[in-house]
């Protein structure tokens, strides 16, 4: 190569050698990347784990009533002929009637089951639900007393999935005990006929009572289709999440646990207090009216995979750091660093959040992290004291790692302020960095290192 060649590349050192740990802090992306995909191949894992337990204990629950049903007599003279001549008989109908009051009164106990290294959070709930039936408005209706089949109505309770549903401990109208049974395959719901003397010469308004136990996992939900709804929600785990459309009006949230409240009026619903349809289910209109729900999610407090998944984010700023750290090492102390050292030191940085994710599945994220951390700073701190040959800039940089590994770990673990975190590290890391190269004469970096001998102005 010429001589002017030479001179060329020997000024340009240093650009060049910062080019070089630029690629390399670029191509550290790939394995930052395939992490990334190894976390979530292991959250997907998990959540079908949780899947397979929810198949047989029971899945998200919805429950929805109590609705009372009342048959419709056919009307003898009702056949029209079509226009072929042949008899077309009337479509059975039934009247469908909300409680006129509604209280829901639900304990939740929380249980983690285990399969392997994997958890599903399940629940077990006792839901007591009493009230009032108001007779309905049978002229608003078209309809009068001797259309209505009284023997044949019953009360239905739906049940989102029925394989939880664990015992009826109580079905009663008018302090009458009633027996709950499944309705028609294929129909998510429980009914019970209403006493066999009829309830159209009943008590009214109609007093009702059931207390249902379910198993479920992930939510539990209620419809509240009551012109007036009372609900009350309690259970000893201390981070729910109130996920339906609904928020309570009171709610109380400590380590014992959480107590919920809601009062809501017949403004809440989009349905009539009664209707008439042309079926004996209400799931269709049901679904189709869009009812405001009321939710509770029993909420992982620190979801491993996903601060992994978000530790994962900050691995390049981690990469990009140390490297700059360790390049301003290298034109303050003199040292030569070699770019397969550089390497080395980004392949550390980026087995951390392997190990974070390997390690948080089997002893938890926090004291994952906190192992996770120690080692790869120890490892760090120890190579390049040897690289540098410098005690004073290895503790340096180790001091540096845990005080970047503790500020992303307050940065995980605070959902509210996480960017407001986030950005302040990145602010501090590009202070820090202009800090410690004010003085360098970047135009004379060269094999032999050129620091400016002037002073800040």
């Amino acid at each position: 190569m010429p001589l002017p060649a030479l001179g060329l590349l020997a000024r340009h050192q240093g650009t060049l050698k910062l080019a070089v740990i630029g690629l390399i802090v670029l191509l550290s992306l790939y394995p930052l990347h395939r992490i990334h995909e190894i976390v979530r191949e292991r959250q997907a894992t998990s959540h079908q784990v949780e899947q397979e337990i929810a198949e047989v204990w029971g899945g998200a629950q919805e429950i929805v009533g109590p609705i009372l049903a009342v048959p419709i007599a056919l009307d003898p003279q009702g056949v029209m002929p079509d226009p072929n001549g042949r008899g077309v008989g009337q479509k059975p109908r039934t009247l469908f009637v909300l409680p006129e009051s509604l209280t829901i009164d639900s304990r939740i106990e929380p249980e983690v089951r285990a399969r392997g290294i994997y958890e599903a959070i399940l629940y077990r709930s006792q839901s007591a639900f009493s009230g009032s039936f108001g007779r309905p408005d049978l002229g608003a209706l078209g309809l009068e007393e001797e259309d209505l089949q009284w023997d044949q109505a019953w009360l239905e309770v739906r049940i989102s999935d029925l394989r939880g549903l664990v015992d009826v401990q109580e079905v009663t109208w008018n302090d009458a005990a009633l027996e709950l049974g499944l309705a028609a395959p294929g129909r998510p719901a429980v009914t019970a006929a209403l006493p066999a003397s009829g309830a159209a010469e009943g008590t009214w308004p109609a007093r009702f009572a059931i207390t249902l136990s379910l198993n479920g996992s992930q939510a539990l939900a209620f419809l509240p289709l009551g012109q007036q709804s009372e609900v009350a929600l309690a259970s000893p785990w201390p981070h729910p999440s109130f996920a339906g459309d609904l928020l309570p009006g009171e709610s109380t949230i400590d380590g014992a646990g959480f107590t919920a409240r809601w009062s809501l009026s017949r403004f809440h619903r989009s349905l009539a207090d009664a209707w008439v349809q042309s079926a004996d289910d209400p799931g269709a209109l049901l679904k189709s009216a869009n009812l405001r729900q009321i939710a509770v999610r029993l909420v992982e407090p620190v979801n491993h995979y996903l601060m992994s998944e978000r530790s994962v984010k900050y691995g390049l700023l981690f990469v990009a750091l140390v490297s700059a750290v360790l390049f301003v090492f290298e034109a303050v102390a003199g040292a030569r660093v070699h770019p397969v050292q550089y390497v080395m030191v980004a392949a550390a940085l980026c087995l951390f959040f392997l190990l974070l994710l390997s390690l948080s599945e089997v002893i938890g994220f926090s004291a994952g992290y906190a192992v996770a951390a120690g080692l790869t700073t120890t490892l760090l701190a120890g190579y390049v004291t040897s690289v540098l040959k410098s005690r004073r800039r290895g503790a340096a940089l180790g001091g540096l790692l845990l005080l970047v590994y503790g500020t992303l770990y307050l940065t995980l673990r605070s959902e509210d302020h996480a960017l407001l975190l986030g950005s302040s590290l990145l602010f501090v890391a590009l202070a820090l960095a202009m800090f410690a190269t004010r003085k360098i004469d970047w135009y004379a970096l060269g094999p032999d290192r050129i620091l400016s001998k002037q002073s800040d102005a």
